[in-house]
This record gives structure tokens, C-alpha cells and sequence, in this order.
């Protein structure tokens, strides 16, 4: 079960690269280890983590805690912080004429929100899929 958010992360970042692509029209391998971009990354697997704590330790843990103020504390960064950091690299940039900041580092509230839907769901599924299979 330790596996599953590294699956959901894995799938999150494929559906990124795929809606990226669809975007721009172009495919570029890069985008697999971009930050930014629709789905968020982050919140799939942290939310898949706290996902999988509660089902083996229960909501009323104290894993379940430690694992769910992670989770919010990371999609709060990244929709906060490094969106606020993207902002001030656009203005930056448009100062400067080299635009060698990158822009696109933080999330949405729909990135994180489909990201976080993303990480339960398919954790859900891949605990279902999990006890059957053992």
C-alpha cells in the first residue's frame, strides 16, 4: 500500500504533461519535472498519503494529523507561496529582457483542488485494488 501515492503521483504528473501538451500543442519530456501546471503534483500525493494513513490508522490518529497538516500545509505553499513567487517572476521578467525567471512555479485553487480530488480518489481505488489483489 506504501506504493500508491507514488502511483498517483505518477499519473497525476502524465495527465500534467498530456493537458500541457494539448495546451501547446507540442510535446516537450520536460514538463515531467516541472513544477506548476494542472494537476498539482503535490497535492495528489500528499493528499494520497493522508489518504492511505487514515484508512490503516484511522481519522482520529495522530498520523492521520501529522499526514493531514502536511498534505494542507504543502497545497497551501503551493498554491500561496509559489504562486505569489510566479507572479513576481512575470514582473521581473518584464522588466528584465532576459525573462530567465520561471513564471509558472505555483497552483491554482482548481490545480490543487483537481490534485487533491486526483490523490483520494485514486488512493481509494488503489486500496480497493490492493486487498483484493492480497
Amino acid at each position: 500500500m506504501i506504493l500508491i501515492p507514488f502511483f498517483v503521483l505518477f499519473i497525476t504528473e502524465v495527465l500534467k504533461v498530456v493537458i500541457q501538451s494539448i495546451r501547446q500543442k507540442k510535446f516537450e519530456p520536460a514538463w515531467f519535472l516541472h513544477s506548476g501546471g494542472m494537476p498539482s503534483g503535490h497535492a495528489s500525493f500528499t493528499s494520497s498519503i493522508a489518504t492511505i494513513v487514515a484508512y490503516m490508522q484511522g481519522y482520529n490518529s495522530a498520523e492521520f494529523l501529522i499526514a493531514g497538516g502536511f498534505a494542507i500545509i504543502i497545497m497551501y505553499d503551493a498554491r500561496g507561496v509559489r504562486a505569489t513567487v510566479g507572479k513576481h517572476a512575470r514582473t521581473i521578467n518584464k522588466l528584465w529582457d532576459k525573462k530567465t525567471l520561471d513564471e509558472y512555479v505555483g497552483h491554482t485553487n482548481w490545480e490543487v483542488a483537481i490534485g487533491c480530488a486526483l490523490g483520494i480518489s485514486l488512493s481509494t481505488v488503489g486500496i480497493q485494488v490492493f486487498e483484493r489483489l492480497f
